[in-house]
C-alpha cells in the first residue's frame, strides 16, 4: 500500500512539473513538525509557484501557489503507529510587504492518511482530512531562492465523521528553488 502511494504521488508530481507559470521556478521544501500526539516529516514540491499574483497600491503583494506533499507521521504515545503516510495538495496564499524578505501565508488543502490511528488514544477519524495552515517566514539568497519559516497546521475532517478529534503540528520548514 505504501509503495503504491509513493509511486502515485511521484507520478502526479512528475506529470505536473511542467505545468504552471513559465516565469516561476519550482521548489522543494523539507518540513519537520511536532505535536502532542505525533511527529511529522514532509517533503513538498511547489510546482505552480506564483500562478496568481497581485500588487497592492500600498506596496504589499499577494500570490498563490500549489504545494504537493508527501509526509510520514509517527505517533509518540503508547500504542503509537509508526510510518503513517499522508499525501496531499494545498493551495497557499502568501502576502509579502514591499522591500522585505518576510512573508506570511495560509492555506487549506486536501490530504489522505493511509492509516487513521495515531496511537492507542488518538485517531484522525477518517482517511480524508483537510489541512489548514498558517505560517510566516523569510526569503534568503541573492535571488530569494531559499526560505525558512514556521507553520502551524491543523488536520481535521471538518465533521465529515462523528469522530473528528483533529491533530496539530508546529512545523519548521526549509525551502529551496531550482
Amino acid at each position: 500500500m505504501k509503495k503504491t502511494l509513493f509511486a502515485l504521488i511521484f507520478s502526479v508530481l512528475g506529470a505536473t512539473g511542467s505545468v504552471g507559470s513559465a516565469q516561476a521556478s519550482p521548489s522543494v521544501a523539507l518540513t519537520l513538525g511536532s505535536g502532542t500526539d505525533a511527529d511529522l516529516t514532509q517533503l513538498s514540491l511547489i510546482t505552480h509557484r506564483g500562478f496568481w499574483s497581485h500588487q497592492f497600491a500600498n506596496g504589499w503583494s499577494a500570490s498563490a501557489h500549489l504545494e504537493f506533499g508527501i509526509a510520514e507521521v509517527n505517533g509518540k504515545l503508547s500504542g503509537a503507529n509508526k510510518g503513517i503516510v499522508v499525501v496531499g495538495v494545498t493551495p497557499v496564499l502568501r502576502f509579502e510587504p514591499k522591500k522585505s524578505p518576510g512573508f506570511f501565508e495560509f492555506g487549506i488543502g486536501a490530504n489522505y492518511f493511509d492509516q487513521k490511528r495515531i496511537h492507542s488514544n488518538k485517531s484522525v477519524g477518517t482517511n480524508f482530512e483537510f489541512g489548514d495552515l498558517i505560517g510566516l517566514g523569510v526569503k534568503l539568497g541573492e535571488k530569494d531562492q531559499f526560505e525558512i519559516g514556521y507553520r502551524l497546521i491543523h488536520y481535521s475532517n471538518a465533521g465529515i465523521s462523528a469522530s473528528n478529534p483533529g491533530i496539530n503540528f508546529h512545523q519548521i520548514r526549509f525551502q529551496a528553488g531550482f
